[in-house]
């Protein structure tokens, strides 16, 4: 993904992204256990503690292998698209067992039970540094919405309008990336032969950003009283967190 630099307040960080300790390490975001090897140049990344940077393993291993598990509807490390999961299932017994005992199978549907407090617990922590790294928002609390589905689970308008890049009405933090990536564009309205019929106000606008093709994308905006962060994994789940400022 294309980086660029941030120019917003220094003063607004201070302290591991995701609980306020005392920075120990640092942490790309998203985790690489969401993406494929060769990994992206320019990964974001956030100062954490210890704590944080190695607590959140298990729980983002989880998710990524239920996802794909999901998918093919096995846990045979022998039917897995990605090479990482594939490793992670072949290695951990524990972890195939954990996810296979919510396997079910109705009228030839499998279906899969799961773990919502910790799919939870890894959207929340993914948001919160998109948030950091892109909005300049830090220190934010719980959040007030934690949002989920399968991307197939959505109707047409659904899943339209959570694709849709966020067209800007008020500003974020000024020098934040995210206001350094805003697009003005100018919509059109054509007639049936590509002939201008009416031109309208240009738009400022948020668009997704694609950190691997496929794989992962996200879109962080900062307006209306909000911090939204929609996150896509594996074109698989579709996720928004949301915090009140």
């Amino acid at each position: 993904m294309d980086q660029v630099k941030d120019y917003s307040d220094e003063r607004l960080f201070s302290g591991c992204v995701y609980c306020g300790m005392a920075v120990e390490t640092r942490e790309h975001v998203p985790s690489k256990v969401f993406l494929d090897i060769p990994y992206p140049e320019n990964l974001p990344v956030v100062g954490s503690c210890k704590e944080c940077n190695e607590g959140f393993s298990r729980d983002e291993q989880y998710v990524a292998c239920l996802i794909e598990v999901v998918r093919v509807g096995s846990s045979d490390p022998s039917d897995m698209r990605r090479q990482l999961i594939a490793a992670t299932l072949a290695r951990s017994a524990r972890l195939r067992a954990l996810i296979d005992g919510g396997r079910s199978e109705q009228a030839g549907l499998i279906q899969y039970s799961f773990d919502r407090e910790r799919l939870s617990r890894v959207l929340v922590k993914l948001a919160k540094g998109h948030a950091c790294f892109e909005l300049a928002a830090w220190n934010l609390g719980e959040p007030e919405e934690v949002w989920w589905a399968p991307m197939m689970s959505l109707v047409d308008s659904e899943r339209e309008a959570f694709d849709a890049p966020h067209v800007v009405e008020t500003f974020g933090e000024i020098g934040s990336r995210a206001v350094s990536r805003m697009m003005v564009i100018q919509p059109t309205l054509t007639s049936s032969t590509g002939e201008m019929i009416q031109p309208f106000p240009p738009l400022v606008i948020s668009d997704w950003l694609d950190v691997q093709e496929n794989r992962y994308r996200f879109l962080a905006v900062d307006s209306g009283g909000h911090v939204v962060v929609s996150i896509a994994i594996g074109e698989y789940l579709a996720a928004r967190v949301r915090w009140k400022k």
